[in-house]
């Protein structure tokens, strides 16, 4: 795999970009939250605290009460007031920050996930349901260009493939993703991967469990163990950039969890050992022994780094 540094002006931008996202990306979400708003409504003589906001299939409005007026939803509204007002006072400044930053990024050439792609994943993300969902295709490699201030090859149009983080909610997330997305199409198929469209976009979503039986075909079992043993670990929030510029969320494996799973998939391809090289050389990730010892190709590629850890 070719791996080739940032120039140093784009190493200063990523900096700026990750500095602002930092920020950026927490606002959102609670702008997210947000949505809606608060009301107090007069019923038999009694006050009550509603909390309103559009559905999201019907986008008609929808209401829910939070109790009659009390010391405690009186607290409740004012907190909600009171963070609406500060998300509507830092927001904005930081959106105009964005969309400047989104055309230095667009002249460094650094956008280079399809634009559909990216408004896509930006789409999903602001839905919440991406919090659920971790990309485990070769399109997480975007995200780990961003950690490392490294581009890497990657192939035109990755598949858009994304690993459930709970089997356990598996049935109600797809059910939870159908409101969420209104006319995305669900379909099992018979290897039990979800393939799901939304417009033009086709992605798929399988299990943990479903990911570990796929790598358990071409990988023998002190390998997968390996890999189920990370993906118990957090995922990585991180972002990239699509041909606009503009950053986009993604959510990644531990980027030496990644490499483990592309030795599997294709022992013959330098996709794996040369990620995991990239990721000890340039962060805070490491091999362990045993790992080292189920992976030779991963051992061999990052041997001359020092003793292995």
């Amino acid at each position: 795999m070719d791996i080739e540094p940032y120039s140093a002006e784009q190493k200063r931008h990523v900096r700026e970009v990750q500095n602002l996202w930092a920020r950026y990306a927490p606002l959102m979400a609670e702008s997210r939250d947000l949505v809606g708003g608060m009301q107090w409504k007069t019923i038999r003589g009694r006050e009550y605290l509603y909390r309103y906001a559009p559905d999201p299939v019907t986008k008609k409005k929808r209401s829910t009460s939070l109790g009659p007026r009390t010391a405690e939803t009186e607290a409740v509204h004012a907190r909600f007031m009171e963070r609406r007002a500060l998300v509507k006072l830092d927001l904005p400044p930081l959106e105009d920050a964005v969309a400047t930053q989104a055309r230095v990024s667009k002249a460094l050439r650094l956008g280079r996930l399809p634009r559909a792609t990216g408004e896509f994943l930006t789409v999903l993300d602001s839905t919440g349901m991406a919090a659920h969902l971790v990309m485990t295709s070769s399109l997480a490699l975007h995200g780990y260009e961003t950690m490392f201030a490294h581009e890497l090859s990657v192939s035109e149009a990755p598949a858009l493939h994304f690993m459930l983080l709970d089997d356990a909610i598996a049935d109600d997330f797809y059910g939870e993703l159908s409101g969420a997305l209104p006319g995305v199409s669900i379909e099992e198929s018979r290897s039990g991967m979800v393939d799901l469209a939304f417009g033009d976009i086709e992605f798929a979503v399988m299990t943990r469990s479903r990911l570990l039986r796929g790598l358990a075909r071409n990988g023998d079992d002190d390998q997968v163990e390996c890999v189920e043993a990370r993906l118990a670990d957090d995922h990585i929030a991180t972002f990239t950039f699509d041909r606009s510029g503009r950053p986009v969320p993604i959510s990644v494996p531990d980027p030496i969890t990644m490499a483990m799973m592309a030795c599997i998939g294709d022992p013959e391809a330098d996709v794996g050992p040369a990620l995991a090289e990239l990721a000890t050389r340039n962060g805070d990730f490491v091999v362990e022994e045993h790992e080292l010892e189920k992976f030779p190709a991963i051992a061999d590629r990052i041997g001359g780094l020092g003793p292995r850890i």
